[in-house]
């Protein structure tokens, strides 16, 4: 039997794992949004906050792919340790 293992560097950079999350995470805080001020909201609503929200986080995390910023100033081949002088 094979085992199921998930990666958590793999979710990670899923930028639709991260979409799908932010934009569950924004559902919850327009939900919470209309309990604590009893605004009246439908189901149709809360379905535009969460398609709003991925599209929104999925095309930034794509743009920031292809632009391929990268805040690492150090590679890995420029690194040399040595022994210690103690």
């Amino acid at each position: 039997m094979n085992k199921f293992t998930i990666d958590m560097t793999s979710l990670i950079d899923n930028k639709i794992f991260l979409a799908v999350v932010c934009g569950i995470i924004g559902v919850i805080m327009c939900y919470l949004d209309s309990c604590l001020f009893v605004n009246k909201r439908t189901n149709i609503t809360y379905i535009k906050v969460f398609i709003m929200i991925f599209i929104i986080v999925f095309g930034i995390l794509t743009l920031y792919d292809k632009l391929n910023i990268d805040n690492n100033t150090l590679e890995h081949s420029e690194l040399e340790t040595g022994r210690a002088p103690f």
